[in-house]
């Protein structure tokens, strides 16, 4: 009986690494870059159950999450345009949907290259299945810095 336990004991525990175990070594990626007078900037990320990019034209910026899965998934992306001088987010944008293979969804927003009062968050989430509760598989952060003092 007691020998049953044991047995029980580490599978449970087994199990349980594994669960955790998903959640630690999801694809995470996350960095920023000097983007004061830079107008185009690109950075892309292949994550367990997507591809994301983030970018930065003279005008505008974005997140884009691609599913590159056979399932469809439930995908989150953010844009944030943060004030450096009041050290708060002035816009902040956000989008879901659930994604068939190869589908796509986006947030964007407007940028000004060459103004060091504005910074830009990209941010996109890639979840195991259709619904956050499933957990999350993937998180991509870009910070496109601006503050010029």
């Amino acid at each position: 009986m007691r020998k049953s336990n044991l047995i029980k004991g580490i599978v449970c525990g087994l199990m349980l690494t594994a669960v955790v175990g998903s959640s630690v070594f999801a694809g995470t990626f996350s960095d920023e870059i000097y983007g004061y007078n830079k107008a185009n900037i690109r950075k892309e990320f292949y994550g367990s159950v997507g591809q994301y990019s983030a970018v930065g034209t003279q005008t505008s910026a974005y997140v884009l999450a691609t599913n590159n899965t056979a399932s469809s998934r439930l995908y989150k992306v953010q844009y944030g345009k943060y004030h450096n001088g009041m050290n708060q987010y002035i816009e902040y944008v956000t989008n879901s949907d659930v994604l068939d293979h190869y589908r796509t969804v986006t947030a964007d927003g407007g940028r000004v290259y060459n103004d060091p009062f504005y910074s830009y968050l990209l941010v996109a989430y890639g979840y195991n299945s259709t619904a956050e509760a499933t957990g999350q598989a993937d998180y991509f952060r870009y910070y496109i810095e601006q503050y010029d003092g």
